[in-house]
This record gives C-alpha cells, sequence and structure tokens, in this order.
C-alpha cells in the first residue's frame, strides 16, 4: 500500500510517497513545497507586474508580513534581481524606497532563421530590445551554414559583454512545425529543412537551445505587445503565411501541431500550394499572390501605385482582401477570438485598409452579434526573433 505523509513547520511542507514493506514504512520519493521560496516568487512577480513598488505595498498586496518582505526583497537584492530607489515625493520623514526589477540582470537570446538570412536579438526581462543584427546568410542544411551560423552568433554575444550566467537561453524561431519539446523540425517545404535536430544548433554554444516555429514566436510577439488578448488568432502576412492560436495566452498546440490556417482550403480545386494542395490560404494570399499581376515589383512599390489610386493594382488588392476576409471570417466562426494580423504586408496597411477589412469580413458574418475585432499588430519588426526571446523570459518569471 502507497502512503502520503506530509510534515508541516513554520517555512515548509514536506511531502513523503512511502511504502509499507517489512513491517516498516520505506521513503520512495520526498518532496520540498518550501513556503520561502514560494513567497520569494510571489514578491518577485509581483514586483514585475507593478515595475516600482514599496515594500509597504507588497505587503498589503500579498498579505504578508512586513519582516517576511524585507528578508525576500534581500534575498532579490543579493542575487542582483532587484534595485532599491528614493521615491521622489515624501510627506516628510525617511523617504520610502520604490523597488523594480534590474532590467538586465537576466538577458535572452532570440534568432530568427529564414531563407536569406539570420536576425539575432537579445532583449532585457521586459522584452526591451538591447541589440539586433542581420546577417546575410543563405539557409543550406549543411555543416559550413552551421559553422557560419555558430560564428554569427558568437560575435553577437561576444558584442553584448554580458557574463554567461545571465544568458536565459537562446531560442530560434525557424520556418517549418517543430516538435513539442523544441529538439526537431518535422515539416519543413520551405527550408527543406525537415528532419532537422536541435543537435546542429546545440555546437555553436554552451547556453541552452530550443526551437520554435517562426508562427509561433511572432504571435507571441504581437499577443505581449497587445492591451488585453489572452485569447487570440495570428497571421502572419509575409512572403509565406503563417498563423497561431492563443489560449489564456499561450499557443495551442494540439496533439502534434495546430493552427496552420495557411493550408485549409479556401478554393476546391483552385491554385498549386507547396504543400502540394491545391486551393490553399496560402496560394491565395502570400506576397506572391498579391504581386501576380505585378512582375518585377516589390511590395513597396505596388503600394505606391495603390495609394495614388493605379487600377490594376487596387484590383489586385480588392481580390487578395476578399480572400483574407473569407478566411478570417471562417476561422472567427470556429474561435470567436480576436485576430492579430502581423508581418510585412500588414505592415503597410492604413486606416482605410483595416477599415475595408473589418466590413468584408463583418458583411460574411451570418449571424451580426458584434464587429469582428481585427488588429494589426504592433510589434512588426524582427516579431518571430522577439517572440523567440520571450519564451525565455516568460519561463524565467514564471519559475523563479
Amino acid at each position: 500500500m502507497v502512503y502520503f505523509i506530509f510534515k508541516v513547520s513554520n517555512k515548509d511542507i514536506w511531502i513523503f510517497i512511502a511504502i509499507y514493506l517489512d513491517n516498516c514504512y520505506k521513503v520512495v520519493f520526498m518532496v520540498d513545497y518550501s513556503i520561502k521560496k514560494y513567497n520569494r516568487k510571489i514578491v518577485y512577480q509581483l514586483i514585475y507586474q507593478a515595475k516600482q513598488i514599496t515594500k509597504q505595498e507588497i505587503a498589503e498586496r500579498l498579505k504578508l508580513s512586513l519582516p517576511t518582505v524585507s528578508s525576500n526583497l534581500l534575498e532579490l537584492e543579493q542575487a542582483d534581481l532587484i534595485k532599491k530607489e528614493d521615491i521622489n515625493e515624501s510627506t516628510g520623514g525617511r523617504k520610502p524606497l520604490a523597488i523594480s526589477i534590474k532590467e538586465q540582470s537576466r538577458i535572452a537570446i532570440g534568432v530568427s532563421i529564414l531563407k536569406e538570412g539570420i536576425t539575432f536579438v537579445a532583449l532585457d526581462l521586459y522584452a526591451q530590445l538591447i541589440r539586433k543584427q542581420t546577417v546575410a546568410l543563405v539557409y543550406d542544411n549543411s555543416e559550413s551554414y552551421f559553422k557560419q551560423y555558430g560564428q554569427a552568433l558568437n560575435e553577437f554575444i561576444d558584442c553584448l559583454q554580458i557574463k554567461k550566467e545571465n544568458f536565459l537561453g537562446i531560442t530560434i524561431a525557424i520556418q517549418g512545425i517543430v516538435s513539442q519539446d523544441g529538439k526537431k523540425v518535422i515539416y519543413g517545404p520551405i527550408l527543406n529543412n525537415q528532419g532537422l535536430t536541435l543537435e546542429k544548433f546545440e555546437k555553436s554554444s554552451d547556453l541552452p537551445v530550443k526551437m520554435i516555429h517562426d508562427s509561433h514566436a511572432a504571435g507571441l510577439a504581437e499577443l505581449n505587445f497587445s492591451e488585453d488578448n489572452n485569447d487570440a488568432i495570428y497571421l502572419s502576412l509575409n512572403h509565406n503565411l503563417g498563423s497561431a492560436v492563443f489560449m489564456a495566452g499561450k499557443v495551442f498546440q494540439g496533439n502534434n501541431y495546430s493552427s496552420t490556417f495557411e493550408h485549409m482550403t479556401l478554393v476546391e480545386n483552385g491554385r498549386q500550394c507547396y504543400c502540394g494542395k491545391k486551393g490553399c490560404f496560402e496560394a491565395y494570399c502570400n506576397e506572391d499572390a498579391l504581386l501576380k499581376n505585378h512582375t518585377n515589383m516589390t511590395l513597396e512599390e505596388f503600394y505606391k501605385q495603390l495609394r495614388q489610386k493605379d487600377q490594376t493594382a487596387m484590383q489586385s488588392w480588392n481580390d487578395y482582401f476578399h480572400y483574407l476576409a473569407l478566411a478570417i471570417h471562417n476561422l472567427t466562426m470556429v474561435l470567436d477570438a480576436p485576430v492579430i494580423i502581423g508581418g510585412k504586408i500588414a505592415s503597410l496597411f492604413e486606416n482605410e485598409d483595416l477599415d475595408l477589412l473589418t466590413k468584408l469580413v463583418s458583411d460574411l458574418d451570418p449571424l451580426k452579434f458584434t464587429v469582428p475585432d481585427i488588429k494589426i499588430g504592433q510589434c512588426l519588426k524582427e516579431t518571430a526573433a522577439i517572440g523567440a526571446a520571450l519564451t525565455d523570459i516568460k519561463k524565467f518569471v514564471a519559475e523563479i
């Protein structure tokens, strides 16, 4: 028979799992759930959320004694995780101290790998950009490529002049569906990287490394800079499409993968998609689809013609928005969540474009309960790299 035994003291809760064998109890598993560690965590997380707070306010909001708060603040200060500053406003007597997070006490590295190059970013604990660098390096599944990647990464890290122990890790946002443990690309026709394992990147650094689907990373970045979205649909409108679903602020993964909306069928037996199917959302709303009647023209040049009311550009734009609205309508009928649109194409949207898209989606809605909640992302540059770094920041704050 298995027994659960609890031992409670002033500071700790010990949980023993034991079996009764040969007339005695034998402990097979033991957990120390420290109340002190728990208090330290909630104190730190409150400071992180408040950004600036006094010791008295911490005690009041967490219902902790002042000695307990003082003890935890001392530990956090000794760990170089927080800082204290005088508050200017005072009614006389000793000035209270404002307690805040040392933003650069921990640094996260985010990497975005695309076909034509690599972007590195370093973020502090509030996801503020410390440094970024882009390296022109065409992706290739070769030892030479990964060697050059490693050289570029280490040069970037060296330029930061930060102690190794202050780095949280490296997260790589890559085109391709990544296994849930972040160790392998399980589907990757765009970069031809299916089967790529984390070992290729781990050779370059002794910091912890993991991979993430670039669309999931970009969506995390947009969600982080959004005001109030815990549940959302994210669409990335770039050279290729990307997507993600967020529930309670986290990527919904599904059993193996989820939210590959770019491969849902919009037109039966329609245009060819790189996945092998015909009629995918990807084939109607990627950059090539928008510019198919505008050969040798950049996206910026197309937008310029569009704003000048060029008829061909306007027709292409209307066609593009027709399919984009249809896709968003289908998604919101299933999920009924705010839609955040990011990526290079969305970065050039003006207010009139968002109004048009909202109207088109609304016109397709048979229920007419509310106006569709469609927003343009706020983090439109280095989005995937920033989102990748954010995964380590969020984990640190949640698990400290």
